[in-house]
């Protein structure tokens, strides 16, 4: 558990780093794409407690959360190695 949200905080982490690189052309749009984003992020842990205890009282396991996480991080991985971070890629970072 301690592993996945270590994950997800490399991945804000590098949003962060990325987005003033993917609107250099906008500083004034990269800066409103960077506070959406964060409060988007800070809506993460109260997201997931309740979807974890919802989990937790109708199937009696979180298992369910985090094979779930586990393919959502899996295919965000893809998603920005695809358009950032492969040689050749549209924006790389």
């Amino acid at each position: 558990m301690l592993f996945i949200f270590f994950l997800t905080g490399i991945g804000n982490a590098s949003t962060f780093r990325q987005f003033p690189i993917i609107f250099s052309h906008s500083p004034r749009q990269a800066a409103g794409v960077l506070g959406w984003t964060a409060a988007v992020a800070a809506y993460g842990p109260f997201i997931f407690s309740i979807l974890i205890g919802w989990l937790i009282s109708s199937t009696g396991s979180a298992n369910y959360f985090f094979i779930g996480s586990a393919f959502f991080y899996l295919i965000a991985t893809f998603i920005n190695w695809k358009y950032y971070t492969r040689k050749g890629a549209e924006k790389p970072s």
